[in-house]
């Protein structure tokens, strides 16, 4: 089976504000031109989403997350306080919300700690896998993190989640999210110098789930954040929408086991390879800045016995 793997540079611009809307992500490749693949390219819709390609979704009925045990010992989060607010945020996306007289399909199952510390998958069907929910707490973590996943983390990204998928399918088999705790200060009770661990989380929660991030500032999905905010723990109708057009039908071929394709493993394996979606910072002295999905820096097309 094929996969490709897209790496997505973060680039300034000035967004108009919206209507309710959401945005998916899509294995669309951005070096195709539309005259000669219009299917596979990637489009800019009415709504302002990056569209073209087949949109991603896990496939099966349950997912799990990790947390690094190692948690942020700068910033003195611990892996549990960790692992409670990622357990928190996909509840509220996938417990919460109301799909026309139901919840979505999809469910979780948290299978503890690991120790990797950065982003990797396995691609080869050799080891398992870990969705993995890390902090980079010094610079050579972040440049650990760069390396793995050929994906710079800049100065101003909150957080970054690495989604590697099947790209005939747009199923996703690995998300792995890390924090950039070297340069921002996270906690669940914030101030005016410090990040909501909580809406960070859920923010990085909805790429973790297949949202992309929409042009609207109210939105948990929106590009990016304020310190002290805390609103982005509660989701707005643009976001409920999103994840009911997602996951309120049926999934298609489910399989009663949560653990990650290729199985469960702790330990890192190989170097990460995915699209990256990164979470802004914006200085609450200066005017609200939105980031856009830009320019594919890399792609590479790997062979797996997954399929």
């Amino acid at each position: 089976m094929k996969y490709l793997f897209l790496f997505l540079l973060l680039t300034l611009s000035f967004l108009p504000e919206q209507a309710d809307a959401f945005c998916r992500t899509t294995t669309c490749d951005e070096s195709i031109s539309c005259d000669d693949a219009p299917k596979e390219c990637c489009r800019i819709d009415s709504e302002g989403c990056i569209v073209g390609g087949k949109e991603l979704y896990w496939p099966t009925s349950c997912i799990s997350f990790s947390t690094d045990k190692k948690g942020s010992v700068l910033r003195n989060i611990s892996a549990e306080q960790m692992s409670e607010t990622v357990e928190n945020a996909l509840s509220v996306w996938l417990e919460q919300v109301d799909c026309g007289g139901s919840r979505p399909t999809l469910s979780f199952a948290n299978l503890g700690l690991s120790e990797c510390g950065v982003p990797t998958v396995n691609s080869q069907g050799k080891y398992g896998n870990t969705n993995e929910w890390l902090f980079s707490d010094s610079t050579e973590q972040l440049l650990n993190s760069s390396i793995n996943n050929s994906q710079v983390i800049s100065s101003n990204t909150l957080a970054l989640s690495t989604v590697s998928f099947d790209y005939t399918t747009g199923e996703i088999f690995d998300v792995d999210v890390d924090f950039n705790s070297a340069e921002f200060e996270f906690s669940n009770n914030p101030s005016e110098t410090s990040f909501d661990l909580a809406s960070v989380v859920a923010h990085e929660a909805g790429h973790f789930l297949g949202l992309a991030d929409p042009f609207m500032p109210t939105s948990t999905m929106a590009l990016s954040a304020a310190p002290g905010d805390t609103s982005k723990r509660t989701l707005p109708s643009d976001d409920k929408q999103g994840i009911c057009d997602i996951y309120a039908a049926e999934l298609p071929n489910q399989t009663n086991s949560c653990e990650p394709e290729g199985g469960y493993s702790t330990a890192c394996v190989e170097k990460q390879s995915g699209c990256s979606l990164g979470y802004s910072a914006q200085s609450s002295s200066t005017p609200t800045l939105w980031f856009l999905l830009g320019t594919i820096l890399l792609m590479r097309r790997q062979y797996s016995r997954y399929g």
